[in-house]
Order: structure tokens, then sequence, then C-alpha cells
């Protein structure tokens, strides 16, 4: 926790090193002060999803890599040079690309327990009926019920 007055490139190289979710204030001078932090916020949303992706890629990662991809392409072009780890993000891509052309069928099933997943989720799903209590019973002790 402190101020630092670095130029924004030796400010980055700090935001870097320092773990997700630690709060990050950045305050620049100037004639358009407004729009600069706007700026320099948007880029550090971007980095932090990105930061959040961490080094190990699965078909789960999916959602997140695209949410971050998605986040950084609707950036402005001044937002998108701020973004220093785009890099993790490319080779987060790629690793996911990579698992996709290795493993088709279990990429496949996976995309089949998301979607099987988010129906449950949504409401879509109708829970299974449970019989009565009579009925529940029966079974247990393995007799039928009129």
């Amino acid at each position: 926790n402190g101020c630092v007055n670095l130029p924004f490139s030796s400010a980055q190289t700090i935001y870097n090193s320092i773990d997700a979710n630690c709060p990050v204030i950045i305050y620049t001078s100037g004639a358009d002060t407004a729009t600069e932090i706007a700026t320099a916020n948007a880029a550090v949303d971007v980095m932090n999803k990105i930061k959040a992706l961490g080094d190990k890629v699965s078909f789960a990662s999916e959602p997140a890599i695209a949410e971050a991809r998605a986040s950084y392409e609707a950036l402005s072009g001044s937002s998108k040079v701020l973004v220093s780890n785009l890099d993790a993000l490319e080779n987060a891509e790629a690793v996911l690309q990579g698992l996709k052309d290795e493993n088709p069928e279990g990429y496949a099933e996976y995309l089949q327990q998301r979607a099987a997943q988010e129906e449950f989720t949504d409401g879509t799903a109708q829970p299974l009926e449970e019989g009565t209590e009579e009925e529940t019973e029966a079974e247990a002790a393995g007799t039928e019920t009129e």
C-alpha cells in the first residue's frame, strides 16, 4: 500500500508482480484526467481477468478465456495498448485450442456436460419427481404399494 509516482511502463511492471484482487488505484494528471483514468481502469479490469485465468488451462477454462478475450476486444485502442499481459491470454487460447485438437471427443463430452449444467441452472430442466413417502418406504423394503 503506497503512492507511486512513475511513468506508466514502470507502474505496469509493479502491477504485474502483485496478486489478483489486490486493489490498485491509478491517478494520472493532465488535461483530460477523467478519460485517462477511465482508459487505465478499463485496461486494469481486463488485466485482472487475464491474470485470473492462471497457469493451468483446461476445457473448463473456456468461458473465462472467452470472457477475457471479449473484454479485451471491447477496449478502445488507447486501453488495449495498456494491457501488459495480453501474451498470457494468447497463450491460454493456444493451449485451449491444442487441448481441443488433441482430444475432440473429450471436448465434445465437456460441451455436453456444460450444456446440461446450464440447462439445470437456468431453470429449464425439470427436477425428478419423487414418489410418495409410502412408495419410498415400500421401495426401500422391497415391497409394492397398492
